[in-house]
């Protein structure tokens, strides 16, 4: 293989590590499936997955087309995204029901909300794909590379949530509990980052 081709990958692969952050979301992932059978866990995981792969597939062909055409900006999108995030967040952090105990009685598939997106093809990884892709066709090397990029990101975050989906069986409830906390308030942090970042790019201040 090219060099350059593997220092692209090399590039991009660390870009997509950094912005969708595995390791932190297998422990996310662990909180809000912490009642569900290791079977479901593994169903919601790969569903979530699934749907990130389609939603970034998608952004690396027609993301720039998409966005020029229907004057979408990308800061909008990181805007729309923590907006998204703060509510799960502020669930996490101020239910009166402990965020465990809400999960053991939850009926939603949270592999596509909030699993699939935003955490996984959320604002960040989005922006990425896009500018990754936008000054090479579709079809081009740089195009491929940027999905197996991206893909091998996925794929990592697939197995680092079958292991952590194992935790709940050997942490005890109220670590669990705290556990939750903690997340909600490194999520919280990171849904304002996202709109500050938003508004930053878009020229607000």
């Amino acid at each position: 293989m090219d060099i350059s081709v593997l220092g692209f990958y090399s590039k991009t692969v660390s870009t997509f590590f950094a912005i969708i952050g595995p390791i932190d979301l297998a422990v996310l992932f662990a909180i809000l499936t912490v009642h569900n059978s290791p079977s479901e866990q593994r169903s919601i995981a790969l569903r979530g997955c699934m749907v990130a792969f389609c939603i970034l597939l998608f952004f690396a062909f027609f993301g720039s087309w998409l966005i020029q055409s229907i004057g979408i900006s990308i800061s909008a999108i990181k805007i729309s995204g923590g907006l998204l995030l703060i509510r799960l967040a502020y669930r996490m952090l101020f239910d009166s029901v402990s965020p465990v105990d809400m999960a053991e009685n939850a009926t939603k598939d949270i592999s596509v909300f909030p699993l699939g997106t935003p955490l996984l093809a959320g604002a960040g990884s989005i922006s990425a794909t896009v500018v990754y892709t936008a000054d090479s066709g579709a079809l081009s090397a740089q195009t491929f590379v940027t999905i197996w990029a991206f893909t091998t990101i996925i794929v990592i975050s697939f197995v680092l949530f079958i292991i952590a989906g194992r935790l709940h069986k050997v942490l005890r409830p109220s670590f669990m509990d705290a556990l939750t906390r903690v997340m909600g308030i490194l999520l919280m942090a990171l849904a304002i980052q996202f709109i500050l970042d938003g508004l930053q790019q878009a020229g607000v201040f």
